[in-house]
């Protein structure tokens, strides 16, 4: 196949993989205020500083000042002063944050589970590593 062909069959297969309700799910875990219960989720039982989570989430304070106080005001996350240093703030996740990104996970675990058993272990793994070179290759064009 010449390099045309390749790149509108690459193209076509990879808008395909995306409209897959399983890489929607995985896209909402990986994008905007669930991003934020996410890492919330994963971090543990203790509060976070909003910069750990502009450091951990790579985005700015901004962002993560305004992800924080729209997911605060829906609920799903508390601010409490630091008692070390009461100008700071600890973000933690509510229980109904709790529940809401946890059923997000298991959602997103689901379609990878049922992905992986039609696979098998094997085109699995191959997967993967294609993935990562994918990566590899392309790492070094981001700006």
């Amino acid at each position: 196949m010449e390099v045309l062909a390749l790149r509108e069959a690459l193209i076509r297969s990879l808008g395909d993989i995306y409209r897959l309700d399983a890489f929607s799910a995985l896209g909402d875990l990986l994008q905007g205020e669930s991003m934020v219960l996410h890492f919330l989720l994963f971090s543990g039982e203790e509060p976070v500083f909003p910069s750990a989570l502009s450091q951990g989430l790579r985005l700015s304070r901004s962002r993560i000042t305004a992800a924080v106080n729209s997911l605060r005001r829906k609920g799903l996350v508390a601010t409490d002063p630091c008692l070390k240093d009461r100008r700071m703030v600890l973000v933690s996740l509510t229980e109904e944050g709790r529940q809401l990104i946890q059923g997000k996970v298991r959602r997103m675990e689901d379609y990878f589970d049922q992905m992986i058993e039609g696979l098998g272990p094997a085109d699995t793994e191959q997967l993967i590593g294609l993935i990562h070179r994918c990566v590899d290759v392309m790492g070094g064009q981001e700006q």
